[in-house]
């Protein structure tokens, strides 16, 4: 049985990755992940190797260092990497999430400042969008961002936050005070004043994938580190998740064919 689809459907690079990522999925990834599971506890080696594959830059352009994939790509790594270790993928995922958003919508100097870093793993990237009395709908977001003078204070809570506790830069979604349906795109680096982590989540499952609330309590971020204009974070936040969908759907994919 062909476990990796047909191979028609790639090109001999994809291919190649592909193999690539599979060896080290059931070579790096498989022999620790029930324990990880049964721990709730990250692989951080896996993490680092993972890094040393590239893959951790997989969404960075090129110019910054990055891998740059395609859809095809990205969603073949996606499968490969959830054959050995679902949390590990899921990790990932979120990471690409993060570079993504400061990829295409940071200025060349928040690219510049943050890109090469988070393709070599660290600093790990988190996306937030989801809040406890939201859920699923982000209009009904209560995060707020103040601006006061060069800064905008946010002020708010986030659920459900993969790689909340490993994070070392979080992109933010919170509504303006004022401007036009509000929501707006921030980074913000972890070790801000008013960043606090909330409690881990208790899973039945992707029990090694950190998964908590996040509190943002008067957090100063400089005007710089707005990523969308005014209003426009909820339209951004869609289009990056549609790539994000995919790679969640052939994380499945490769899960199914690990059991």
């Amino acid at each position: 049985m062909n476990l990796t689809g047909p191979d028609s459907a790639l090109t001999d690079e994809q291919r190649a990755i592909r193999d690539v990522v599979r060896e080290f999925a059931v070579e790096e990834l498989r022999p620790g992940a029930r324990e990880a599971d049964r721990e709730e506890s990250f692989t951080e080696d896996a993490w680092d190797a993972l890094a040393d594959l590239d893959l951790t830059g997989l969404t960075v352009p090129e110019s910054y260092g990055g891998f740059d994939a395609d859809r095809t790509t990205y969603s073949v790594v996606n499968e490969q990497v959830a054959y050995g270790h679902l949390a590990v993928a899921t990790a990932l995922s979120v990471h690409s999430l993060a570079t993504s958003c400061i990829a295409t919508f940071g200025n060349e100097s928040v690219r510049e400042e943050w890109l090469p870093e988070m393709v070599d793993g660290r600093p790990v990237g988190a996306f937030c969008l989801s809040e406890p009395q939201a859920g699923s709908n982000p209009a009904e977001m209560t995060t707020s961002a103040t601006k006061e003078g060069d800064e905008y204070v946010l002020r708010g809570e986030k659920q459900w936050i993969t790689n909340g506790e490993r994070a070392g830069v979080y992109v933010v979604f919170a509504k303006v005070d004022g401007a036009d349906d509000g929501v707006t795109q921030f980074l913000v680096p972890a070790d801000y004043d008013g960043v606090e982590v909330g409690r881990k989540e208790e899973k039945l499952g992707l029990r090694a994938s950190d998964t908590t609330g996040m509190t943002f309590d008067g957090v100063r971020v400089p005007e710089e580190y707005r990523l969308t204009e005014e209003g426009k974070g909820l339209s951004a936040a869609f289009a990056i998740l549609t790539g994000g969908r995919v790679g969640i759907a052939s994380q499945a994919v490769g899960l199914a064919q690990a059991a």
